[in-house]
């Protein structure tokens, strides 16, 4: 075997100079993306539509409140099921609240308004979460440049 010589290889690469192609890093992001996406916990938002009226601050969605509509023909909603009058949506309420032992501190009803609807409804509710002592937050539509919202999780 020292009589033979050592065996070269052509090959037909050539090497590569400018810059690479995008496309696969597009790919590998779109994947990412839509992986991410598809992981992800939604919150589902109430499907009544409202015309809230616009301020300041942001918006906060907690799962342990109970949502209160009122749209601009003065119907009422508890948790997207239209309520006969505030009698039974007393009724519905204290039901709910009974059932997850009521504790006044961590109980709140969000209470969404439509900028059109009665002022005598809104009183009406108001006076529902005043009998049974839980604590009112009204939402409004935020600012109209800044949509800003945090999630959170209940506090056990």
């Amino acid at each position: 075997m020292p009589n033979e010589a050592p065996v070269q290889v052509k090959t037909k690469l050539k090497i590569f100079s400018g810059l690479p192609s995008l496309v696969l890093y597009f790919c590998v992001f779109f994947i990412l993306l839509v992986f991410f996406m598809l992981s992800s916990n939604f919150v589902p938002l109430r499907g009544i539509e409202v015309n809230l009226p616009r301020t300041g601050g942001r918006l906060t969605y907690t799962s342990r409140n109970f949502v209160v509509t009122v749209d601009k023909d003065s119907r009422i909603y508890f948790n997207d099921a239209v309520v006969k009058g505030t009698d039974e949506l007393k009724r519905r309420l204290s039901e709910s609240l009974n059932a997850r032992e009521f504790r006044p501190d961590k109980e709140r009803i969000i209470v969404r308004c439509d900028v059109n609807a009665p002022l005598s409804t809104v009183a009406e509710v108001l006076t529902v979460a005043e009998e049974l002592n839980v604590s009112v937050l009204f939402m409004s539509g935020g600012q109209p440049k800044s949509r800003t919202a945090s999630f959170t999780e209940p506090e056990s």
